[in-house]
């Protein structure tokens, strides 16, 4: 099973690879739009990283509550549980 911060870490890695952003930009309570700028165009490409990264299945209403980066680690933490 992958630790808290492992998944944190690699949430991360997707962010700043697909995003665009640097690293002192992230924080747990960043939001996704207000903060980062993501769009629903961001949110599609970060929903098909997320998937492929953990093998995991989000769909795109899976995200419309997610609002801040610990918001998406609890939501990947999720789909990550048996």
């Amino acid at each position: 099973m992958t630790s808290n911060n492992d998944t944190e870490e690699r949430i991360y890695t997707v962010l700043l690879e697909h995003l665009g952003l640097e690293k002192k930009q992230l924080g747990l309570q960043k939001s996704l739009s207000e903060d980062l700028g993501v769009d629903s165009l961001d949110s599609l490409d970060l929903m098909a990283a997320l998937n492929e990264e953990f093998s995991i299945n989000i769909r795109a209403e899976d995200l419309e509550p997610v609002k801040t980066i610990q918001d998406l680690i609890d939501l990947v933490q999720d789909k990550l549980s048996p």
